[in-house]
């Protein structure tokens, strides 16, 4: 099964590992990213890629909800803690550990956008 859709692997780029888990994002330099941060959309894809799961961080896409995709069925959860009731077998990061890395990337780069459009 390939990952399609919003859970594509090709449209972004390793950034971190946590543990099994990939952590990916859209390149600073591709109009992909500059697209999504300009409309609120931007978000960190979670890669597990021995258990072929994604994880979409909560965006404008998935109506600020975790999406998690496996063998092709889409759910999506308010919580974090919600992400790991739904994927008992496997070991994930902390909450902690997700929260940063989006403020770190994802609020970030929001913020700049932000000011980039206030500023043209």
């Amino acid at each position: 099964m390939r990952m399609t859709g919003l859970h594509a692997l090709a449209d972004r780029v390793v950034f971190a590992v946590l543990g099994g888990w990939e952590a990916r994002r859209h390149a600073d330099s591709g109009h992909l990213h500059e697209y999504f941060a300009s409309r609120g959309f931007l978000h960190l894809q979670l890669w597990h890629p021995c258990a072929w799961v994604s994880i979409l961080t909560p965006s404008r896409l998935t109506r600020d909800r975790f999406e998690i995709c496996r063998e092709g069925t889409r759910i999506a959860v308010r919580a974090w803690k919600d992400v790991v009731a739904h994927l008992p077998d496997l070991a994930l990061p902390g909450s902690a550990e997700i929260t940063a890395l989006c403020r770190w990337t994802v609020e970030r780069d929001a913020a700049a956008a932000a000011a980039a459009a206030v500023g043209t």
